[in-house]
């Protein structure tokens, strides 16, 4: 008989899925110090094909060993799509936002994709949303506020309010890709969903990674960076990342876009000696308020008990 899967909740977590969840945090905070040392070397359209080659290398082989690749010939629209949306695009944007934004601002910008997820869910698909989850999304709208305030401005000379918006891009084309996935292949096998993802970003970014293919030969470090990408933080992310949604639920697995800003922050202070200001913490930590209340892992109720006891 087959095993019920584990709630939705910390409560009765076992030690394994704690590993995955932080090692799986630690990878994908990770991703955005290897986007910030590869990018300007690279380039955005090149440096995401190599990140979505490597990780379509590694998946596409595991698909054929379970036997599943008649499911991903069968869903082509699906590796296009799902490749435009949930990688291609969303990659480039973050790799172009990450030419001048800090790693671990970058990431708290890219925590906001719960927000855009439940508001297209709503404008899209008539969800409705509750209470709790409503304050959420306008938390979550303030704390991006706070953060970028003094970067959107028209003055601003330096590109990085082009950045922050290109950010915010990238969540919001991964809010669209969730809910479109809901939408329409809900019933894809999660690890095909996952390869149809990369090998049709791969596909995608393919004729704009050779029109802008750099001229002079990216350096070693680069190239490590970009397989890092690929191979950690793409493929075997996806794959700690779907195991944890079998072993732990949706919502928990989900949030842990909560804690990627935490470890790409300590990343970009540990190895690039990015500073963290005040405005950026008081920004990060209601932004993630905001996608906490959003994702319904806190309510209301829940959150005025632990500011007043």
């Amino acid at each position: 008989m087959r095993a019920a899967r584990e709630p939705d909740t910390w409560l009765g977590v076992k030690p394994r899925d704690v590993v995955d969840f932080l090692l799986l945090a630690a990878m994908w905070g990770a991703s955005f110090l290897f986007l910030r040392s590869a990018v300007p070397e690279f380039g955005p359209f090149a440096l995401m094909w190599v990140r979505v080659l490597v990780a379509s290398l590694l998946l596409v082989p595991l698909v054929a060993a379970r036997g599943a690749m008649k499911d991903l010939l069968a869903h082509w629209r699906a590796v296009l799509v799902l490749g435009a949306f949930s990688a291609a695009i969303p990659f480039v944007l973050l790799a172009f936002a990450a030419l001048r934004l800090t790693a671990g601002f970058t990431a708290i910008v890219n925590a906001t994709t719960a927000l855009w997820t439940a508001l297209l869910a709503v404008l899209w698909l008539g969800d409705r949303l509750t209470r709790a989850r409503w304050i959420g999304v306008a938390l979550g709208i303030l704390g991006v506020a706070l953060l970028v305030w003094d970067r959107i401005g028209l003055k601003s000379s330096d590109g990085a309010g082009v950045s922050v918006l290109a950010g915010l891009g990238a969540a919001a084309s991964y809010g669209y890709a969730a809910n479109l996935t809901r939408k329409y292949w809900q019933q894809l096998p999660t690890l095909v969903a996952a390869t149809a993802s990369q090998l049709g970003a791969a596909i995608v970014l393919l004729p704009l990674a050779l029109w802008t293919w750099p001229a002079t030969l990216p350096s070693a470090s680069a190239w490590g960076a970009a397989v890092a990408m690929g191979a950690f933080s793409s493929a075997l992310g996806y794959l700690l990342f779907f195991r944890l949604i079998t072993r732990v639920g949706g919502v928990t697995a989900a949030s842990v876009t909560l804690v990627v800003p935490v470890f790409a922050v300590g990343w970009g202070a540990l190895f690039l000696s990015e500073a963290i200001t005040l405005r950026m913490a008081l920004g990060g930590l209601v932004v993630l308020l905001g996608t906490s209340l959003s994702m319904g892992l806190l309510t209301v109720p829940s959150v005025r008990r632990r500011l007043t006891g």
